[in-house]
């Protein structure tokens, strides 16, 4: 409660103080800390932004970095108390729960450390010191990878189409400390007009820009934290927690039709439609004009999707081919950009060099189009390299601004909608520009299935547990789509899709033998668990919407490692720190826990093997109604059959559903909840509240 009425608190405050400071973002910022907060001495000059968080720069030139970047775009923080104390051309900084002391001299181990005033997890660190410790964070996507380690270190020379995997650690480490090292990136533009998106502007002056995280084990304080400095996950619409649909295929309104019509005879329900990149002209990988073959009237096609079916629609785009002359908007695009009126160049993606221009007109004009004819979320497909659209790379890289763009479109035109996009990770900051794209899947196998909860909650401890992955089964194992498909319900965000293992040559060959996407060809007994997964889903959207929510307020993703709230148990690292699916749960809210199945089936048994760790206090088997008193060392090992999802509900809860309506099965996500029921698991010693 604190954490959201500070959050609210902050808003007002910035917004009145700060109304120079507004460019385009989903909330005002002020780059500039509070001089109360600032402390030089020398050449360094240190910040100290919370209780638990100090900015630490030297400077040769002492010019110190006042910019904002992508990662850090408010400094202006409410100044706890803290002490100073300057001796023998050093200082030291104590807060309530840090010291920190500098000898002077350029930053090294001898000259820079901080140490705990109070126990709560934080080791002491020195300048240079490895963090250990570290529990990870994310990366690009996982395009080519398969499994693979998230531990920066070890990737750091990894190169997928191009572009690095902007690979970045947690923001929290066993250890109780992270450094967040801002020295190599761009500051940006200043925010002087709320209709001018900020953009890069010059390398960081600084040569060293470091910030301490030292909040030992209080976690989820270190993530909403960051989130004051780096403003708040983006809440993106409800209708991005329902069912998504898309498939990499030469779809045309008949086919939209016919599938929005399949979900429907089948009980299926349906929230967004995308259209992969078949859907415009075919000049080139990218485009921006609907193929008037397959959509004579597109605007007649996504209206009977949002009109008659309540069905949201994204559109597949790949912008490195810049805005050819063939597309329908391409006169007052070149207009707009200053090309002489007979011109046919293609307008280039130089997002880098052209400031905003490029990617004001793309959004208004070309892509403009588009959105007035019904499309509302932009999936962008960017896998051309990090340093194309003229961009140095690394962490001046397109993935992160496109989604900054089109992730604040609405904000930028004052428009009272809220933003989504589907597009791959960029870089620390990204968590601000929803919902995440994990790229086409590696293998369909049960090591890429076992990752997939790995990485999503893995990347909450950058803010970024909102992913979208590829859900989609191989045609030889019924039981990995099956269970596929229920890790999807309950993951962040519910996506099938294939990227052309179900067409093509594979069909051409042996079409018994291409990968499924549509759910409704599994044989029965698959597919009547994997209906029941995906109802649930539907059911459940109050609860995810109010993990969105709960996002937003606190920093703490969708998805969250047990270790969030038992920093005190191994188990719960060894329940979250787990890519094989063995013994793999998180939480999906303070009173759900959830272990989705990653694992095959036992072929004596036909039940797949589980071990859960049950934490303190009572938990509800949601499949059995079995009540499991947890502790320290609990651990439930279950056979599981192929219609089950563990879930754990906490004993007093009351988890909010929406009823389920058989005769309209698309557009559920969306619609007011009428009625609204509370499923209540109470015990005789459990209270009940409302979660």
């Amino acid at each position: 409660k604190d954490m959201q009425q500070n959050r609210v608190l902050l808003c007002f405050v910035v917004a009145a103080l700060l109304g120079c400071c507004v460019a385009v973002e989903l909330f005002p910022y002020n780059p500039v800390a509070n001089s109360a907060a600032v402390v030089h001495s020398g050449n360094a000059r240190f910040t100290v932004l919370t209780d638990f968080i100090i900015r630490m720069e030297y400077s040769n030139s002492r010019h110190f970095e006042d910019r904002a970047t992508l990662a850090f775009l408010n400094r202006n923080t409410h100044v706890p108390q803290f002490q100073v104390s300057h001796q023998n051309g050093g200082v030291v900084i104590t807060t309530s729960h840090l010291q920190l002391q500098y000898t002077g001299g350029a930053f090294s181990a001898s000259s820079l450390s901080v140490k705990p005033r109070t126990s709560f997890g934080l080791q002491p660190w020195h300048y240079g010191q490895l963090d250990t410790g570290n529990l990870f964070g994310t990366i690009k996507s996982l395009d080519d990878t398969n499994v693979i380690s998230l531990n920066c270190s070890l990737i750091s020379n990894v190169i997928v189409n191009g572009e690095s995997l902007h690979c970045e650690y947690g923001l929290i480490s066993r250890d109780g400390w992270r450094i967040v090292n801002d020295t190599s990136n761009w500051g940006l533009t200043p925010a002087n007009a709320a209709s001018s998106p900020q953009w890069w502007d010059s390398v960081n002056v600084d040569n060293e820009d470091l910030y301490f995280f030292g909040h030992g084990h209080n976690y989820t304080r270190a993530l909403y934290e960051f989130t004051l400095l780096s403003n708040p996950i983006s809440m993106v619409p409800r209708y991005a927690s329902g069912i998504w649909w898309s498939r990499w295929y030469n779809l045309n309104n008949w086919d939209v039709q016919n599938i929005v019509g399949e979900y429907e005879k089948h009980d299926l329900p349906l929230d967004v439609f995308v259209l992969d990149m078949d859907w415009h002209t075919k000049q080139g990988w990218g485009g921006y004009s609907f193929d008037q073959r397959l959509f004579p009237n597109p605007a007649n096609t996504l209206g009977w999707l949002h009109h008659e079916k309540g069905i949201y629609t994204s559109t597949n785009l790949h912008d490195d081919d810049g805005v050819r002359s063939t597309e329908n908007t391409y006169r007052a695009m070149a207009n707009y950009m200053g090309y002489p009126s007979n011109s046919q160049n293609t307008i280039p993606f130089e997002i880098c060099t052209r400031n905003s221009s490029y990617m004001i007109g793309l959004e208004d004009i070309t892509q403009g189009a588009n959105y007035a004819a019904g499309v509302d979320v932009a999936w962008i497909d960017y896998q051309q390299g990090g340093t194309q659209g003229d961009c140095t790379g690394l962490v001046q890289n397109p993935t992160i601004m496109l989604s900054h763009v089109r992730g604040t479109n609405h904000v930028r035109r004052r428009e009272n909608v809220r933003d989504v996009v589907l597009a791959r990770w960029g870089g620390l900051g990204n968590h601000r520009y929803q919902v995440g794209f994990s790229g086409d899947v590696g293998t369909l196998n049960w090591a890429d299935l076992a990752f997939q909860p790995y990485f999503s909650m893995t990347a909450s401890n950058v803010g970024f547990g909102f992913w979208s992955h590829d859900l989609v089964g191989p045609w030889n194992d019924h039981e990995l789509h099956t269970r596929w498909l229920q890790w999807g319900a309950v993951s962040a965000v519910f996506r099938t899709h294939d990227r052309g293992m179900a067409s093509g040559s594979c069909a051409n060959n042996d079409p018994s033998q291409c990968a499924i996407v549509e759910i409704w060809k599994l044989p029965q007994r698959y597919f009547a668990a994997a209906r029941a997964a995906i109802h649930l889903r539907e059911k459940w959207i109050p609860v995810l919407y109010n993990g969105v929510r709960h996002a937003f307020d606190t920093g703490v993703s969708a998805i969250r490692p047990m270790y969030y709230n038992y920093p005190q148990y191994d188990a719960a690292y060894e329940a979250s720190a787990s890519p094989t699916g063995l013994n793999q749960y998180f939480f999906a809210s303070d009173d759900i826990i959830i272990s989705p199945v990653t694992v095959p089936a036992s072929t004596t048994n036909m039940m797949a093997s589980k071990t859960v760790w049950i934490p303190d206090g009572q938990w509800f088997e949601l499949t059995s109604g079995l009540v499991r008193n947890g502790g320290k060392s609990v651990m439930v090992t279950k056979n599981i059959d192929l219609t089950e999802i563990p879930i754990y509900i906490r004993a007093g809860a009351a988890i909010p559903e929406i009823h389920w309506d058989q005769k309209n099965v698309t557009g559920i996500a969306m619609r007011q909840y009428d009625p609204l029921v509370f499923s209540v698991y109470v015990t005789v010693s459990a209270s009940l509240y409302i979660a």
